[in-house]
């Protein structure tokens, strides 16, 4: 099934993850490629925004386009570090998505030089 798609879909899945000094304070994702992946990545990311936003004290802003696909959170603060670690479990959902299909998802990690305020 997979095989069928066109090759510049096979990679229309983006999902960049930057860390700060070691701490997850930014991702994007973006999907436009198999419907299945995109569910599963918009599931993970949507669920860790709404887990940050009621289970921590954290701020951050986010900007949501359900039509496009895409997804982009920024975590300004995190003083108890509770947000840190639902980041690290989008991570690691993510991480298993990307090796179960990495023909459909391109999967990013960088380094970045500050959190976003």
């Amino acid at each position: 099934m997979y095989s069928r798609l066109k090759p510049e879909l096979r990679r229309a899945i983006s999902v960049t993850i930057t860390r700060v000094d070691g701490h997850i304070r930014r991702f994007k994702s973006c999907c436009h490629g198999d419907p299945i992946v995109c569910s599963a990545v918009s599931a993970l990311t949507i669920n860790t925004v709404n887990a940050i936003e009621q289970l921590t004290d954290a701020k951050f802003r986010v900007d949501y386009r359900p039509e496009g696909g895409f997804m982009e959170f920024a975590l300004i603060s995190d003083e108890g570090g509770r947000a840190d670690l639902l980041l690290e479990a989008l991570a690691l959902g993510l991480g298993s998505i990307a090796d179960q299909h990495h023909m459909l998802l391109n999967y990013i990690w960088t380094e970045g030089l500050k959190c976003l305020e």
